[in-house]
């Protein structure tokens, strides 16, 4: 859904607890799909604790 989010003119971030995305899959495999994602435009933030997310703005902000 990130991709299709962004390649529809939102900013689009993902955040992960994991250490990369797909981290159950293949590293390579993970490391080619987040490399077309971010070509679409999905920002990612890996290995983060996400303590809230709040509305400041008009946007939602997130706090790791």
């Amino acid at each position: 859904m990130a991709q299709c989010f962004a390649r529809f003119g939102s900013r689009t971030t993902v955040v992960s607890r994991s250490e990369r995305i797909m981290d159950k899959e293949d590293p390579a495999a993970s490391a080619i799909v987040r490399a077309q994602m971010e070509r679409d435009g999905v920002t990612f933030v890996t290995a983060a604790e996400l303590q809230r997310v709040e509305k400041a703005a008009g946007a939602h902000a997130w706090r790791t």
